[in-house]
């Protein structure tokens, strides 16, 4: 029995974060990112993630003794698990903007909820065997409930909100992409944490359920604030396709009924639309990456023509799919 409720815990801790994950994953319908490089960032989360974060854990309560403060529960939950945890998650999206897979906000969302449902997961399957140990089943079964509906999904939100916000200034200047924006982010996101906790902790104190209740409160608010700023990313998405891509069409690089149709994931379906023979995922992947190279581009003032290398790969793998048939008009 104790080994099939040992599986328990782990199926506890793993799907739900798996599947959150896939949920969040798929709502980028534009420029999906590579799934495993999300995978990545979600193994990061809930490996190196949570060891800088006991880490720092470690150090801060250190800090705290050396300084003469009261190092309680209440302190460690508050102040020392907020600034150790969110930087520790937070750091492999630094690491992503070395890159260029991290393009935009949804991006930052999408990698943000990556390592904070990572670090979710290997926390609350940890989280689950102080039960198991002691063979409260029923205490189990409530720690499972409150962790797998709340406190993984804190976890995923507060790691979103940086990842959105350093998303957002991409291609802004030095200064807003690698000190405003990393600042601004973590302050969010480590501010959601402590907020929670210091809530959950409250009750503890106080035996007032008014605090427990608002911190069951704050993670809904929190998912739902998530889903909007999604929605609003991808709506700002669509509008960059499709201004972008009526400038490659008036230049003559695609149909102009093509450039009516990438930015509408309902109008591209099917492939009618295309010549024979053009494979509408890569044609349409290309198509919305030239959209985004250019729109970057203009950001940071460069080129948004052929002068620019990238865009003119990009425009010659659109040429070299359409063919010289692509282009009735």
């Amino acid at each position: 029995m104790s080994q099939v409720f040992l599986l328990f815990s782990l199926a506890a801790a793993v799907l739900p974060a798996v599947l959150y994950l896939l949920v969040i994953w798929r709502l980028d319908r534009y420029e999906r990112e590579p799934f495993w490089l999300t995978a990545g960032v979600f193994a990061y989360g809930a490996t190196v993630a949570v060891f800088l974060g006991v880490m720092g854990s470690l150090l801060g309560i250190g800090v705290g003794v050396v300084l003469g403060l009261e190092v309680d529960d209440v302190f460690t939950a508050v102040i020392v698990a907020p600034l150790a945890e969110e930087p520790a998650k937070g750091l492999i999206l630094l690491l992503l903007l070395l890159g260029r897979h991290f393009d935009n906000t949804t991006d930052g969302l999408v990698y943000g909820s990556a390592t904070g449902l990572g670090f979710a997961m290997t926390e609350n399957f940890f989280y689950f065997l102080d039960p198991y140990h002691a063979g409260d089943y029923e205490a189990w079964k409530s720690l499972v409930m409150v962790r797998v509906l709340f406190s993984a999904l804190m976890h995923c939100t507060a790691s979103a909100a940086l990842g959105a916000v350093l998303g957002r200034y991409r291609f802004r200047s030095v200064v807003q992409q690698w000190v405003l924006a990393p600042l601004l982010g973590l302050l969010i996101a480590i501010s959601i944490h402590a907020a929670f906790n210091g809530l959950l902790m409250a009750t503890v104190e106080t035996g007032d359920e008014v605090y427990g209740m608002a911190a069951l409160v704050l993670v809904p608010a929190l998912v739902v604030l998530l889903f909007m700023v999604i929605q609003f990313s991808l709506a700002a998405e669509h509008q960059v396709i499709k201004r972008e891509l009526l400038e490659e069409a008036r230049a003559g690089v695609l149909p102009f009924e093509h450039a009516a149709i990438i930015p509408y994931v309902r109008r591209r379906r099917g492939d009618h639309w295309l010549p024979p023979g053009v494979d509408k995922d890569a044609y349409v992947k290309a198509a919305t990456l030239l959209a985004f190279r250019r729109h970057q581009a203009r950001l940071r003032g460069h080129a948004t023509g052929s002068a620019n290398p990238e865009i003119h790969a990009l425009r010659l793998e659109l040429f070299a799919m359409l063919g010289p048939d692509g282009f009735e008009r």
